[in-house]
């Protein structure tokens, strides 16, 4: 038999990684710029001068390091106990005002339908059983279904 005329199995690979580089190393400067911070007047010095550059500025010390004076001022704050707050104080609820609130005005309205003259007996019954019911559900629902709030 014959060799099979296949050729030979292709290995596929993701390609090596490139990185642009967009930010220069710590201590790194690029040709014709100085290592400290820029000065408007030497940008303004440069775009009417083209050939000038900036003079070389030494790196600041490391005393004036920002977050490092954050860092031990934490610390500080943190070992003399400052640093938690203090917890809040418990809200009062309005929930007891509420409740009188709207009890008074409606047990006051069946109550007066109940002892109103001249109305009949069965209207009489419907303002009783509208107190019942209203104030046994509505002392339910606001003491034992919802929280303080």
């Amino acid at each position: 038999m014959a060799e099979d005329s296949d050729p030979p199995r292709k290995h596929y690979q993701l390609k090596p990684r490139e990185f642009e580089r967009v930010n220069k190393p710590p201590g790194e400067s690029l040709p014709g710029e100085g290592t400290g911070p820029i000065d408007v007047r030497d940008l303004n010095r440069q775009a009417y001068h083209p050939g000038a550059t900036t003079p070389a500025r030494p790196e600041p010390p490391a005393a004036n390091d920002v977050h490092a004076l954050l860092r031990a001022n934490h610390e500080r704050r943190r070992a003399a106990g400052l640093d938690e707050p203090a917890p809040p104080a418990p809200r009062r609820s309005r929930r007891k005002r509420d409740y009188w609130l709207i009890l008074i005005p409606v047990d006051l309205f069946f109550t007066g339908v109940l002892v109103a003259p001249g109305l009949s007996v069965g209207i009489k019954l419907y303002a009783l059983a509208g107190l019942i019911v209203f104030t046994l559900g509505f002392t339910w629902v606001m003491w034992f279904v919802t929280d303080d709030y």
